[in-house]
């Protein structure tokens, strides 16, 4: 019998870009399409000549994105300074309002233990009606101070991440 040569092995190649393609694969890997595809009665495309890339079409990097609101920063800084300012009024004023009531309940209470005759347990008496109800009913003043000093609080972090972007935002993108 005589020798025979072995037959060559013919690579399959893309139907879009020619590309070799191993016989496994299901997509290319330049151009990142099906390697296999069922046209019907249509014939497949002409093969285009191989290009040679260092990175497949499909798989660009993406490109940075300008932000939109960083030609708002300043904007936006102006209306955080404002707000700060106007919780840490609003701030104020609820710490003034719980010391007046607590005040104006101590000196209820002392006006009431002073102007009753009477014994010491029935001025005791008379005057704790008044420290009582009106400085517990002060306390409620706390929530809104608490609100308030979150507020702040949220405001001055939000005014130190927008200071920080208007410095750096150049070097973020």
């Amino acid at each position: 019998m005589p020798y025979a040569p072995p037959a060559a092995t013919v690579e399959p190649a893309c139907p879009w870009c020619a590309a070799a393609i191993d016989e496994a694969a299901k997509f290319c890997g330049q151009c990142g399409r099906p390697a296999k595809v069922s046209f019907g009665r249509h014939a497949p495309p002409r093969a285009q000549p191989r290009q040679h890339h260092g990175v497949p079409t499909f798989a660009l990097p993406p490109r940075p994105v300008p932000y939109p609101e960083s030609a708002n920063i300043p904007q936006e800084l102006a209306r955080c300074e404002i707000l700060l300012w106007r919780e840490r009024i609003f701030l104020v004023i609820h710490w003034l309002v719980y010391i007046s009531l607590n005040l104006g309940g101590l000196a209820l209470a002392v006006q009431c233990y002073s102007g009753f005759i009477g014994d010491v347990l029935t001025k005791l008496c008379m005057a704790g009606t008044p420290l009582m109800f009106i400085n517990t009913s002060a306390l409620l003043c706390f929530l809104p101070i608490k609100g308030a000093r979150r507020e702040i609080f949220r405001l001055k972090n939000r005014l130190a991440y927008l200071r920080f972007k208007h410095e750096y935002d150049h070097l973020l993108v």
